[in-house]
């Protein structure tokens, strides 16, 4: 598995809730490939700049662009954006193999074309065997690696993760860093993660 890289920036992006402001004349510039970090506390803006980047917000003023293309206008679903979230977020009734499945399903793939991705994937994660497993029956870090065998599944040239290993207990936080480390090196994809944990901030990046 071979990811595409894409640069991404945004410029002067400004987010309000009412009076508040999420973000600010915000502007930030992430080179093709890197793994770049967002540390700060709760409520700083780090989730508001994901969410606008990955189409699940829209920012009120300035843009963003994944490569030389502007996706302000475009839906989650068109910027081919991975992002794994702090709560895990699968389905429960799904197997396995089906939330992996799922972004590809999304983008029209046949069960038959999606399968040796998603055993691509879960080889990446370490968890080849697991397809028929449902969620309810991993412990929080293997469904914690469903999730980034999600993200990764569809190869996306930007991948975006919210404080996704917060959840978890130091030793398996600790591991799944290295994971991700040793995935982003493997694919070469475009990392931009949040935390407010400093420690893992500079173990990451």
């Amino acid at each position: 598995m071979a990811s595409a890289r894409a640069p991404v920036r945004y410029s002067n992006v400004t987010r309000r809730y009412g009076s508040v402001h999420a973000l600010a004349d915000f502007s930030l510039e992430l080179a093709a490939g890197e793994f770049v970090t967002l540390l700060g506390p709760s409520g700083s803006g780090k989730t508001t700049a994901l969410n606008i980047l990955a189409g699940f917000d829209q920012a009120d003023e300035g843009h963003v662009f994944i490569g030389d293309r502007s996706v302000g206008s475009l839906p989650p679903e068109k910027r081919n954006v991975g992002m794994v979230f702090q709560n895990f977020a699968l389905f429960p009734h799904m197997s396995v193999f089906d939330n992996i499945a799922f972004p590809l399903r999304m983008r029209g793939v046949n069960r038959a074309e999606a399968a040796p991705r998603v055993e691509r994937a879960l080889e990446m994660v370490k968890l080849k065997g697991y397809q028929d497993r449902r969620p309810n029956a991993l412990s929080g870090g293997q469904r914690q690696r469903v999730a980034l065998a999600r993200a990764v599944v569809s190869e996306p040239p930007v991948l975006l993760m919210d404080e996704c290993l917060s959840a978890l207990d130091l030793k398996l936080r600790e591991e799944l860093q290295q994971e991700i480390m040793r995935i982003h090196r493997e694919l070469g994809t475009t990392v931009l993660f949040v935390t407010h944990d400093q420690s893992e901030a500079l173990a990451l990046s």
